[in-house]
């Protein structure tokens, strides 16, 4: 990836680690973007309002929302007076996005940065609208540099094994400069939000029952190599003071005890709250390590469990069972706060 190393971003594990992660007194996300439209009342959490619950613009219509193959949130912190707002993905499409913030009433013009989960066009689609309307000059943008691999999936045909390639995740680097973004390529952790969230970096693969995409390809050096692993998948991570991690996944192609374990260790703690986004448990590869993966869960403090995306309706309908208190539909407009017990509902 050397064509993009003058912009890497220029800070190591090092730096991040010594400057910790500030924990929050709220987080609040809201889904710009998801498989699915949920306009019924969640009854079962209460940290979960859907879109005409929380929508006071006379204009705006929550119930126009359109649900897409893809991902995008709107995250923001709170900390004492201060509020910081970032973009966690962009969805597959201009359009899509776009009709979505108009129809919610959302406006990106406060959005500090930008983070892209990993390199598939199902999240990153809509990312040069996102720059235009949030209208800054050199709005950060964090990517992993495996996130500009051109990808392919190995097919099996009558005349052999081919590779299709799959749909560009990312334009040309000087076009998220001119439409505003400033790139930040690393795989490294980074704090960002005045150091109330934290990207992951690259996670490390540790369970044997999580093993990425089977078939998924990269080309590198002009070649196709194997790219099961998706090493450019990454995650958010926050700290809500008295109720643990929360922790934000866009495919989580890591794997979700991967990911978690991963998080604790940055962070240095081992509670986590909370988990929402894409966890793709679909397929009979991640579905082998589906009960492991809920048995890991079960070991943690989950409050709040949010299955989106691409997790695939038999694991979705497992988590729900399993996670009778905690679990919480996904769906576009639907928003979540997760609140410091000793703060007072804003």
């Amino acid at each position: 990836m050397a064509a993009y190393s003058h912009f890497a971003r220029k800070m190591a594990v090092g730096d991040v680690m010594a400057t910790k992660l500030r924990p929050v007194d709220s987080l609040e996300i809201t889904f710009l973007v998801d498989n699915v439209v949920e306009l019924g009342p969640d009854n079962s959490a209460s940290e979960v309002r859907k879109s005409w619950q929380w929508i006071k613009e006379k204009k705006a219509r929550p119930t126009d929302v359109f649900g897409g193959h893809g991902l995008s949130m709107l995250v923001r912190t709170f900390v004492g007076n201060e509020v910081h707002q970032i973009v966690y993905d962009a969805g597959p499409s201009a359009g899509l996005i776009s009709h979505n913030l108009s129809v919610l009433g959302i406006s990106l013009t406060d959005t500090s940065a930008v983070v892209m989960s990993h390199g598939h066009n199902d999240h990153s689609g809509g990312l040069l609208f996102v720059l235009k309307r949030i209208g800054a000059s050199r709005t950060p943008v964090y990517i992993h540099p495996r996130a500009f691999l051109k990808r392919g999936k190995l097919t099996t045909t009558e005349q052999g094994d081919k590779i299709r390639e799959l749909e560009p995740a990312f334009p040309k680097m000087e076009m998220i400069i001119e439409h505003g973004g400033e790139p930040y390529v690393s795989s490294q952790p980074e704090l960002l939000a005045e150091n109330t969230i934290m990207t992951s970096g690259e996670i490390p693969r540790l369970t044997s029952y999580e093993r990425g995409v089977p078939g998924h390809r990269a080309f590198v050096d002009g070649k196709w190599e194997n790219d099961e692993a998706i090493a450019d998948d990454t995650c958010l991570i926050a700290l809500v003071r008295n109720k643990g991690l929360v922790i934000l996944t866009g495919c989580c192609h890591a794997g979700l005890t991967n990911t978690l374990q991963r998080s604790m260790s940055l962070v240095g703690v081992n509670d986590v709250g909370a988990v929402l986004g894409g966890f793709h448990l679909v397929g009979k590869t991640a579905q082998a390590g589906l009960e492991q993966t809920v048995s890991y869960l079960k070991s943690t403090n989950l409050q709040l469990l949010v299955p989106a995306h691409c997790t695939g309706w038999q694991a979705t309908h497992l988590l729900a069972r399993s996670f009778p208190a905690a679990y919480a539909s996904s769906g576009v407009g639907s928003r979540y706060t997760v609140q410091s017990t000793d703060v007072k509902a804003y």
